[in-house]
């Protein structure tokens, strides 16, 4: 999933930031991965902030 698609399935009054692991702001081409932060923020206040943790190995390909 990407950044944009991310965003578009969030509704909020407050501005949504995604941040990777290591604390850099992703565009909405970039992908979301494990430990990736969704924060919302208020006139540049954080009001609250989540992680994202992906189970299992999301690059296999299942087989049919």
């Amino acid at each position: 999933m990407t950044v944009k698609e991310l965003k578009g399935k969030i509704t909020s009054k407050y501005t949504i930031e995604i941040q990777d692991a290591n604390g850099k702001i992703l565009k909405d081409t970039d992908l979301v991965g494990t430990n990736t932060k969704i924060i919302f923020k208020e006139d540049e206040k954080i009001i609250i902030q989540y992680y994202i943790i992906l189970y299992g190995d999301v690059n296999r390909r299942r087989k049919n």
